[in-house]
């Protein structure tokens, strides 16, 4: 060290480190030997070698052996005949920025949705938090670097749609690609954002599966509604002819002698016709526009009632085997 001002010196503790000829890895690192690029390069090393400035982060120590995080910038000085004879080398605290940073990644870690920070250079992916890595299917690291175009929005490719960095925001549905190969359907939202001095995109995206698969059930629940109205509809509409059809067969009948096959042919009608105002009164209990009349029932009863028209229905090629219990006993509810 030939030249360090009053930071640098504070870093040497009681002494100078220009008079004492400290070298500079004595003073940032408290090594004896330079950094040998296990934990980050030599900034000084690496002027020397591409002959250009450098710009890195990197671990100092200050006076009592603390470390805190430093950039720093170092720069080559030639001499006549274009050589490097010295170097000046500048590095500034960045501790409340990295406090910052973790601060962040802390928020952006306890988010439901998904997010992914991706450069605005490259459309190469820095940074995914767990609920994009559980929406991925895969770890961070075998997301990083890969281009979002490939991941995020492929039918997109070629032509960015969130590449104007003067976009204050974007936002569409879009899906995205799962290390499975599966399409995800997202809501993607998309803002410009600076990381360390350069562009961002800082892309959150929310799993539309779940809604995608409440949607189909909302549907197929507003079409039974819908064929539960035109039931009602309809038993409501039969119900009112077989009350005709009950008046009129009842009257009949009793306008007959009893030992008549028309008094019988009667009668079987009749027990057709409340049959048929027994389903009536399901296919309004169905469509829930049926008052409840409830009495003492025993269900075997109920069943054994019900059977009689269900065999009916199902057609030869069901199989349908009741067991019921003998000490079953009655309960308080409507028929229908």
């Amino acid at each position: 060290i030939v030249l360090a001002n009053h930071i640098v010196r504070d870093m040497a503790g009681d002494q100078d480190p220009v008079s004492a000829c400290l070298k500079c890895h004595q003073v940032s690192h408290d090594h004896d030997l330079p950094c040998d690029g296990h934990e980050h390069p030599c900034p000084i090393q690496q002027v020397i070698e591409t002959r250009q400035a450098v710009t890195m982060e990197h671990t100092h120590y200050d006076a009592k052996g603390r470390p805190f995080p430093v950039e720093v910038i170092a720069a080559p000085i030639f001499d006549e005949s274009g050589e490097v004879i010295q170097i000046i080398e500048s590095s500034r605290d960045i501790s409340a920025r990295k406090e910052a940073e973790s601060q962040q990644r802390a928020i952006l870690d306890s988010l439901g949705a998904g997010v992914a920070l991706v450069d605005a250079s490259d459309h190469s992916i820095l940074y995914l938090n767990p609920a994009a890595e559980a929406i991925f299917g895969a770890p961070q690291h075998k997301v990083l670097g890969k281009k979002c175009c490939h991941m995020l929005c492929p039918a997109e490719e070629g032509k960015c749609p969130v590449a104007d960095l003067t976009a204050e925001r974007y936002q569409a549905e879009c899906s995205l690609v799962a290390a499975d190969g599966q399409a995800v359907p997202i809501l993607k939202t998309v803002v410009p954002v600076k990381i360390g001095g350069k562009d961002a995109f800082l892309e959150s995206f929310m799993d539309l599966r779940d809604l995608r698969a409440l949607e189909i059930q909302l549907h197929q629940a507003q079409k039974m509604e819908a064929v539960g109205q035109l039931a009602g509809g309809i038993a409501h509409d039969f119900n009112n002819i077989l009350q005709a059809i009950l008046g009129y067969g009842e009257m009949a009948q009793a306008s007959v002698d009893e030992g008549s096959s028309v008094h019988e042919y009667l009668d079987q009608m009749l027990k057709a016709s409340d049959r048929a105002k027994t389903l009536t009164s399901q296919l309004l209990a169905f469509s829930r526009r049926q008052v409840l009349e409830m009495e003492d029932l025993n269900l075997n009863e109920v069943i054994d009632d019900f059977l009689k028209m269900i065999h009916r229905v199902i057609g030869e090629h069901i199989a349908l085997d009741v067991f019921p219990a003998d000490d079953l006993g009655t309960i308080r509810a409507d028929r229908g």
